[in-house]
């Protein structure tokens, strides 16, 4: 008999240690083998089934649990299609539960005392050097797992009705989360610019500062007010300071909602344009100030711009190569086919594909050409979408705009999803349609984004490997070299091999990773050689790096000219004091 003691329902008896855990499991694993052991052994004879009598008995059984389930099925369909379309989720699921309660009441009452004081091991178990309480614990555990079964042969059904009559699927479940908010931020979280971002784990920080900076600056300037108005600029001032791409997001996510204020709330053209004056308005304020501060830092500090993107010309406006540029990095960003038809593309056709079936029903439910200002508005709004995600276009036309700079593109599935809970008028299955429809491409999107994050940082632990793997074959070399010891100084002429192009093979184009080696030359960054640095910080080197001057005077000797290419024998040589590593057959302008 299971012994009644104070230590048995103790929290300090039933501690575990590593044995103890080691042996609840074992038990609980014997519990589950014990409980499905119906499938294979017959409960009549103690025989185990042959192979045949098993399939056909899993199919019997099989066949019973889909009758359940159909019965309880054909419970929930007639009270779905009466209460979930009048909006009675609460009295569906009430009615449900209850039922659901008394069949895991009814189960466990069944179930619990041949489980429990009936098994068969019992008095072996008691013998054994076992806590009695752990023997309770696995009994509990498998009683618990054949009731939570019993339950979901009624809660599949429940919410697979839920989910045919609700207007918004997966309430049931997830009641208390709002959905369009998780989905949004799901896609934001995994955004191609945000993998790009922590390519450059250095300043992964201040940009994301920047953004959430840019964010509250559109944040601030909806709302009505001079304090709020004045601190989105800040804000706003605030981002461009660290990072002036993210100007962008500010402008696509004002654009986004200003076409949520002009078709689901309903405002009048001249209320929208207002608004849009107010956003414009902040925006000049902080570009202003911003470029005040800089004039002043740039004085105080005795330096100049450099010429990084075309900053140093910043204002050259020319306005259809702006545009030219705007709309060719739209289509690049979404529909680019440089790899052929990929899954990227197919999704990215589906999200706008349903952005202009969602569009086009709400223009009919507000037959919005009645009203010409608010329809031209809006058409005007839509195409400032693709402009403002590409704003820095208007700047300077010559910046290359690489998947760092391309956050506002996020406001295009952010409209997408803002359907979720905007579209209104339409039947309970048109409903239920648009948010099934918008949840599993939503998803599909996020998926795609985790894998190809994925495929990012694979590329970059392989980018690591091989670029410390030829550190080290390049210091074996020069250790093996007569005279190394005495030398200080390295010069590499050329490239490294191997000089992979960044995603090649990745759609979008993602900024930052190579499968290739990322230490090919060794250029002079910030007054350090990067591949020098590296053989100093992995190798325990102390070498000092070549200028250009340097490697031109080295290049100009038949000894350095005749040298082989790496790696073949005799591409890394001493001449002089200095190390010699033929890399390529020329000096590049960057060297």
């Amino acid at each position: 008999m299971l012994r009644w003691n104070r230590s048995f329902w103790s929290w300090k008896g039933c501690r575990m240690d590593t044995e103890t855990r080691r042996l609840f499991r074992a038990l609980f694993r014997k519990q589950l083998r014990e409980q499905g052991a119906f499938l294979v052994r017959s409960a009549s004879t103690g025989r185990h089934r042959t192979r045949a009598g098993r399939l056909a008995f899993g199919a019997l059984y099989g066949g019973i649990v889909l009758l359940v389930m159909g019965s309880f099925f054909s419970l929930a369909w007639p009270l779905g299609e009466l209460l979930l379309p009048a909006g009675q989720e609460a009295l569906y699921f009430l009615t449900m539960e209850l039922l659901a309660l008394a069949v895991g009441v009814f189960a466990g009452a069944f179930s619990s005392y041949g489980s429990l004081f009936q098994a068969r091991d019992n008095d072996l178990l008691l013998a054994m050097p076992i806590p009695p309480w752990m023997l309770f614990a696995v009994r509990m555990s498998g009683l618990y797992a054949t009731c939570l079964f019993y339950l979901l042969l009624l809660w599949v059904p429940a919410e697979v009705v839920y989910g045919l009559y609700a207007a918004s699927p997966l309430g049931g479940l997830l009641s208390a989360v709002p959905m369009a908010l998780v989905l949004a931020g799901a896609l934001i979280a995994v955004f191609p610019t945000v993998t790009s971002t922590f390519a450059y784990e250095y300043v992964a920080d201040g940009y994301c500062l920047a953004m959430l900076a840019a964010c509250l600056s559109a944040l601030l300037l909806t709302r009505p007010g001079w304090r709020s108005f004045f601190a989105g600029a800040a804000c706003l001032w605030f981002s461009v300071g660290i990072y002036q791409a993210y100007l962008t997001v500010t402008i696509t996510l004002l654009l986004v909602w200003l076409l949520d204020d002009l078709l689901f709330h309903r405002r009048s053209a001249a209320a929208s344009l207002r608004s849009a004056g107010r956003f414009l308005a902040g925006g000049v304020l902080a570009g202003a100030v911003y470029a005040v501060a800089l004039q002043l830092v740039l004085a105080f500090s005795g330096t100049a711009l450099s010429d990084y993107q075309g900053i140093d010309t910043v204002g050259s406006l020319h306005l259809w190569s702006a545009l030219h540029g705007c709309f060719t990095r739209f289509f690049r960003f979404f529909f680019d086919l440089h790899n052929g038809l990929t899954v990227w593309f197919v999704l990215n056709v589906l999200v706008f594909a349903l952005l202009a079936v969602f569009l086009l029903t709400t223009l009919v439910q507000q037959t919005l050409w009645h009203d010409p200002a608010r329809f031209w508005l809006l058409l005007v709004y839509l195409a400032a979408l693709p402009l403002g995600a590409a704003a820095l276009y208007f700047l300077n036309p010559c910046v290359d705009y690489h998947n760092l700079m391309t956050m506002g593109y996020a406001a295009f599935y952010l409209s997408f999803v803002l359907f979720y809970e905007r579209l209104d008028g339409l039947s309970p299955r048109a409903s239920a349609l648009r948010s099934w429809a918008i949840l599993l491409v939503g998803e599909a999107v996020v998926f795609y984004c985790i894998v190809l994050a994925n495929v990012c940082y694979h590329l970059s632990q392989m980018s690591y490997e091989r670029s410390y793997g030829t550190l080290l074959r390049i210091a074996d070399r020069i250790e093996q070299l007569d005279g190394a010891d005495a030398c200080t100084q390295i010069a590499v002429i050329g490239h490294l091999p191997d000089s992979r192009a960044y995603s090649a093979d990745l759609s979008p184009e993602m900024t930052g990773y190579t499968a290739g080696l990322i230490l090919r030359a060794d250029k002079q960054s910030m007054g350090q050689s990067v591949l020098t640095a590296a053989l100093n910080d992995y190798c325990s080197t102390d070498y000092t790096f070549a200028t250009r001057a340097e490697k031109q005077q080295l290049l100009a000797l038949d000894e350095v000219r005749q040298m082989p290419l790496w790696p073949q024998t005799g591409s890394v040589a001493v001449v002089g004091d200095t190390i010699v590593i033929r890399a390529g057959e020329g000096i590049d302008a960057d060297d």
